[in-house]
C-alpha cells in the first residue's frame, strides 16, 4: 500500500499531517477532558454482566480511536470550519455549495462522517460541551451520531424529530440543512452495502442513472475490513474509483492490490 500512498500525496489537493491531540484539545471544554485521557478509558473498562446466575467479567473492545474521530473533527471544525470527510467516502460530484450541512443516517442519528459547517457555529460548541458531560467509555457512538441527532433537535425540536421517514426528506434547523439519507448514504450499511463490492446487481445495476443526486459512496470500514475487496471495474466499486478517482485506481490496479 506504500504505492498508493505515494500517489495520493502526489495529487495536488492532497497533504498530510500528524494529528497532534495536544494541540487539538487546546480549548476547553475539551481540553480538560482529553488531559485527563477520558477517551482511554475504554481500554481497561471491564463489564461486569450475569450469566445463569454466575457474575461474569467482559473485555469491552477498544474504543479509543473512535472517541478521539468523533471528538476531534468536532474541536477543529468548531475552531476553523469547513468540510469534513471520513477517509472511507468516495465523493461522486461535487459537493453541496451552501455552508451548514449535515446529512441524516437513522431516524435518530445524524452521521458525522460527512459534515460541513462555519467556524464557531452553535451547533459545534452545543456538541464539544456536552462530550465531557455525556462520555461513555463502552458506547462507541454516543459521542458521534446520537450526540448531534440530540443537540439538533434541541436547536429545533419542531422540524428534527423521530418522526417516520423522517430521514427521507431534507429538513432545515436554522441555517443547517439535514440532508436526506440517500444523498449521502445511498446503501444501508446494514443490508444493501454488499451492493458497492458485489459484480453489479440489486439497486447497483442502476446506480449511476438513477443516484443523480447522490453525493457519496461511504464504504464503512467496520464493514470492510472484515475481508480483502478486489477494485474490478465490474463492482459499482471499481466504477466509481475508475470514475472519480482515476490516479488511485490506476495504482490500485497496477500494482494488483485490493482495499
Amino acid at each position: 500500500m506504500a504505492r498508493v500512498h505515494q500517489v495520493v500525496l502526489g495529487l495536488d489537493n492532497v497533504h498530510a499531517s500528524w494529528l497532534d491531540l495536544d494541540h487539538v484539545y487546546q480549548e476547553e471544554p475539551l481540553m480538560t477532558w482529553h488531559r485527563e485521557r477520558q477517551w482511554m478509558l475504554n481500554e481497561v473498562v471491564l463489564q461486569p454482566f450475569v450469566l445463569h446466575q454466575l457474575y461474569c467479567i467482559s473485555i469491552l473492545p477498544a474504543l479509543s480511536s473512535t472517541f478521539v474521530s468523533d471528538s476531534s473533527r468536532i474541536e477543529l471544525l468548531k475552531r476553523y470550519g469547513g468540510t469534513y470527510l471520513d477517509l472511507d467516502m468516495i465523493t461522486l460530484r461535487p459537493l453541496p455549495t451552501f455552508s451548514n450541512w449535515l446529512g441524516w443516517h437513522a431516524s435518530m442519528q445524524i452521521n458525522n462522517a460527512a459534515m460541513n459547517l462555519v467556524k464557531g457555529h452553535p451547533s459545534l460548541q452545543m456538541v464539544a460541551s456536552s462530550i465531557p458531560k455525556i462520555f461513555d467509555p463502552t458506547s462507541c457512538c454516543r459521542i458521534g451520531p446520537y450526540l448531534l441527532y440530540d443537540v439538533m433537535h434541541k436547536m429545533c425540536p419542531d422540524d428534527v424529530t423521530n418522526s417516520p421517514n423522517i430521514t427521507e426528506t431534507d429538513v432545515k434547523c436554522g441555517n443547517v440543512t439535514i440532508l436526506a439519507r440517500h444523498r449521502l448514504y445511498p446503501f444501508s450499511p446494514y443490508n444493501e452495502l454488499d451492493y458497492i463490492f458485489l459484480e453489479k446487481k440489486g439497486k447497483a445495476l442502476t446506480f449511476f442513472t438513477s443516484q443523480n443526486d447522490t453525493y457519496f459512496l461511504h464504504l464503512y470500514s467496520s464493514h470492510t475490513s472484515k475481508s480483502r475487496v478486489p477494485l474490478g471495474n465490474k463492482t459499482l466499486l471499481g466504477e466509481a474509483a475508475m470514475m472519480n478517482c482515476p490516479r488511485v485506481y490506476n495504482a490500485i490496479v497496477k500494482y494488483g492490490l485490493e482495499l
